[in-house]
């Protein structure tokens, strides 16, 4: 599988003239497409979707395993992703509802924020490290994500000093993703045969190396002491490890490849590495944070959240850097669904167009 084009739109800036124009080859070559939508906020968190709609920041990772299995039964030639979350003018002056949405286990449970704080302090339990280490922690990793948002733009200034205090115990407003932003995005993916037949106009594409999506529980934050194990992180990475035959922690410290891991919670981060094997304790993420980027966009927090579309972005992003004659031909993507039952990760693999 192959992506041969990625759109996105942030805030009006961008447009998907090269997914819209890659779509309208396809079928005027007869390709059987299968489109999958990502479900927006407006969607709501328990309620029904159709098959091809498809809930959680996880979801891309989901629809590129269910397309790569048509295209092995030979059901489809192609796959298109695509989302639209305008989370920003959606809800302008309706602030109360846009709450009500972020609830997403219903009135009286907890919400995303709230579920992230018993996450992470069970995190720390899991782990026996000090609050205050665990909130140092979340300051280097900000500044992390910062060093990257600030070389993507050159002008940008620092956040309100409001961003820097705290909204939980464990929390500060900078930690947190911030999903008030309006944005559109399209992924259109092909299989080898599609690419061999049909000249997308581009000198290379991004091979979809590896995909992997591990569930570990129910979605419930009942469940947020299995989940910080983050056993389904190490698996989830090792499976696309194996299926890419890359050894994708030596490639990165070796500066060849990119990585985005998830940032939602700063606790996220902190769990991918420890899992992974990328760090070998709590105590090494400040040092690897100081050395290595975590991010391609600048994070969640200074390049938004799009709610269930934030990896739908990232992948559109890590496939324009992956094109840079500045940068390596190797990219590694992590995502979550919710607060954690769900991990993935991808690795692209930056491939020559066909001669």
């Amino acid at each position: 599988m192959y992506v041969v084009a990625a759109d996105s739109v942030v805030d009006s800036v961008g447009d998907l003239s090269a997914t819209d124009a890659a779509r309208e080859q396809l079928k005027e070559t007869g390709s059987r497409i299968a489109e999958y939508e990502i479900s927006s906020s407006t969607d709501g968190w328990q309620t029904d979707l159709p098959p091809n709609r498809l809930r959680c920041a996880c979801a891309p990772l989901i629809a590129i395993n269910q397309g790569r299995q048509l295209m092995v039964d030979g059901e489809i030639d192609a796959v298109v992703i695509q989302g639209r979350e305008h989370l920003k003018s959606d809800f302008q002056g309706r602030k109360d509802e846009r709450n009500r949405l972020m609830k997403i286990y219903g009135e009286g449970k907890c919400g995303i924020l709230d579920g992230y704080e018993k996450l992470a302090q069970a995190f720390i339990a899991h782990h026996d490290i000090s609050a205050d280490d665990f909130r140092r922690t979340s300051g280097e990793i900000f500044e992390n994500h910062w060093r990257v948002w600030q070389g993507l733009n050159p002008d940008a200034t620092r956040p309100a000093e409001t961003w820097f205090n705290p909204v939980t115990p464990l929390f500060r407003g900078v930690d947190c993703a911030n999903p008030s932003v309006d944005y559109d995005g399209c992924l259109v993916i092909v299989s080898d045969e599609v690419l061999h037949e049909t000249d997308f106009g581009l000198k290379s594409y991004s091979q979809i190396a590896a995909c992997d999506v591990q569930q570990l529980c129910p979605d419930d934050p009942e469940f947020v002491e299995q989940i910080v194990s983050y056993d389904h992180i190490a698996t989830c990475f090792a499976n696309a490890c194996a299926e890419a035959n890359i050894d994708f922690k030596s490639v990165f410290r070796s500066n060849q490849a990119l990585l985005d891991i998830y940032s939602c919670y700063s606790v996220v981060p902190m769990g991918f590495l420890m899992a992974t094997g990328f760090v070998e304790n709590f105590a090494e993420i400040p040092a690897f944070a100081e050395e290595f980027p975590f991010t391609i966009t600048g994070g969640l927090n200074l390049a938004k959240a799009p709610w269930n579309n934030t990896t739908v972005q990232t992948l559109a992003s890590m496939f324009h850097a992956l094109k840079s004659n500045q940068t390596p031909n190797i990219g590694g993507v992590h995502s979550i669904g919710a607060l954690g039952y769900l991990q993935g990760f991808t690795i692209l693999k930056e491939i020559p167009a066909y001669q």
